[in-house]
């Protein structure tokens, strides 16, 4: 995780909020803000991109991009093959993970397929 970050290249961001989490009632911005905190990134709020926000009865996951900066409007329908970072906060310490390349494939997808779907 560390490598990836300090590369500073893009990449997405998953973040998983249990129903149990201190943070899953907060506004979304205020768990975006968290999690660059957690992924010891200085926080600028013209610096990510907030492209998903999954909602269940006991979880919600929210998807956005850091370092991002060719991210470009026309292109966003297609699968983008960026690296995925989980940030996982349940009911105490939050938990930083590299995704799985199944799991980052299908992320990757549904972020373009939201772009599909909502324009």
């Amino acid at each position: 995780v560390v490598n990836i970050v300090q590369a500073r290249k893009p990449t997405r961001v998953a973040v998983f909020l249990k129903i149990k989490s201190p943070l899953y009632f907060n506004a979304y911005n205020e768990v975006v803000q968290k999690a660059y905190s957690t992924l010891n990134i200085p926080y600028n709020e013209s610096c990510y991109k907030l492209f998903v926000i999954q909602k269940w009865q006991q979880l919600t996951i929210l998807v956005f991009d850091i370092f991002n900066d060719d991210y470009d409007v026309f292109t966003v329908y297609y699968k983008a093959n960026l690296p995925v970072l989980l940030v996982d906060y349940g009911k105490r310490l939050p938990y930083v993970k590299v995704a799985s390349p199944e799991l980052q494939e299908h992320i990757n997808i549904y972020v373009a397929n939201q772009h599909n779907y909502n324009g």
